[in-house]
């Protein structure tokens, strides 16, 4: 039976939810290419003491850590190491990708089933992760593994993932940051072409052949590869040199294998199945979820549920030609309200006392309704103020109350 580790509570005492919750919302913002939104949630998150700073927004975030994104490589032994080890991994890699005969120069490597990859092609060969050594990928590099073996930051003590990184031209990873600031990213360049480049936080880097890059992958940070030939690196994670041991001790037993992480997603979200076929990979929910999900469908008109690139979409049966909105607030700041419900719950119209709930709302709606009247009204609201005014009409007048009448005005 695997095991399931339990909901943790972050150090610094904020749930990982709330994190989790902000982090969501933030990259919602920046998938639909309102940066300037998703900037305006991170630093109200910074300001209630989320995070402590906007660029660096991990759920599980350890905060007498210094925010820095990019660290010295030479002040890690490991480093030197590494980089001694550089012809002997690039001639292994090259003999592998050559011998593999593969067209793309991918053979043995993996496709990253990744929806951070916006375009492009980016594989990868999996060699420790959680600590435990991958032994058919070792097998398969065995002068790579050799080399690693020798670090137990990255193995035994490793507590993410040591990788070979496989990015081919034209491929674009967009902005995000990582799960956690207890750990640092070691990159070692193996095949190097110009024009491949990453940002974290504020800053652009570049990797060097036979080189080690270091840096702090809880900063959102995005890849770039416009170059004309594939770029490698050998990814290893390490725990933060300033981690306490009480926090070494929490974020190595919270290491999870695959296995782990599935039974938790399958937990959490009240999963009876998980099943990979043909026609792609099918989840059944557990009998409850499923009457649940089906009274709430039945009660929006909802025929179908589906998530793409700009978030979570309704198809909805047609509304009925005499279901129109009652009569309302006639204001600018009323019709703001009302515009921030239709965008976000995708709807057409919406009458000035339709219930939130009834409209298919949950706690992530409400989230991106605080953003966006943040956004258009100047005004600080929290979710649960959307979730107790559950109307365009009860928010439209609770709005007022919270700076004052004349301060919460669209511009």
């Amino acid at each position: 039976m695997t095991e399931v580790r339990p909901r943790e509570v972050l150090l610094g005492g904020a749930d990982v939810e709330v994190r989790r919750r902000y982090a969501e919302l933030v990259d919602v913002l920046l998938r639909e290419g309102r940066g300037e939104a998703a900037r305006s949630v991170a630093d109200l998150a910074v300001s209630h003491g989320v995070w402590s700073h906007p660029l660096q927004r991990p759920v599980d975030f350890h905060p007498g850590l210094e925010p820095r994104p990019v660290y010295d490589a030479t002040q890690m032994w490991f480093v030197a190491h590494l980089e001694s080890w550089f012809p002997a991994i690039r001639a292994e890699v090259d003999a592998r990708l050559r011998d593999a005969g593969s067209p793309d120069g991918s053979a043995g490597f993996a496709p990253v089933d990744e929806p951070l990859l916006s375009a492009g092609r980016w594989d990868q060969v999996v060699l420790y992760e959680a600590g435990r050594r991958q032994e058919e990928a070792c097998a398969m590099f065995p002068v790579t593994a050799a080399a690693v073996a020798e670090i137990p930051e990255a193995t035994t003590m490793g507590p993410g993932v040591v990788t070979l990184s496989l990015m081919q031209p034209g491929s674009r990873v967009r902005p995000h940051c990582g799960r956690t600031n207890a750990q640092l990213r070691v990159h070692l360049g193996v095949r190097v072409p110009g024009g491949a480049s990453m940002r974290v936080g504020d800053e652009w880097v570049t990797w060097e052949e036979g080189r080690c890059l270091v840096f702090d992958d809880s900063f959102e940070h995005e890849v770039r590869h416009e170059g004309d030939k594939p770029r490698l690196i050998l990814l290893i994670d390490v725990l933060h040199p300033d981690l306490t041991e009480d926090g070494r001790r929490r974020v190595l037993g919270r290491r999870a294998t695959v296995e782990q992480q599935v039974a938790a997603f399958m937990l959490e979200n009240d999963l009876d199945a998980v099943e990979s076929g043909a026609n792609g990979v099918v989840m059944r929910p557990s009998a409850g979820s499923s009457a649940l999900i089906r009274r709430y469908m039945v009660e929006t008109g909802a025929t179908a549920v589906r998530r793409d690139a700009s978030g979570i979409r309704f198809d909805r049966q047609p509304t009925p030609p005499d279901a129109t909105p009652a009569d309302g607030p006639d204001d600018r700041l009323s019709e703001a309200v009302r515009a921030a419900w239709m965008e976000v719950l995708e709807r057409t119209d919406i009458g000035w006392d339709d219930d939130f709930f009834e409209l298919g709302g949950n706690s992530l709606h409400a989230v991106r309704i605080v953003a966006r009247l943040s956004e258009d009204l100047h005004v600080e609201l929290s979710v649960r103020a959307v979730l107790e005014h559950a109307s365009p009409r009860a928010m439209a007048a609770y709005v007022p109350t919270v700076l004052g009448d004349a301060q919460a005005r669209p511009c």
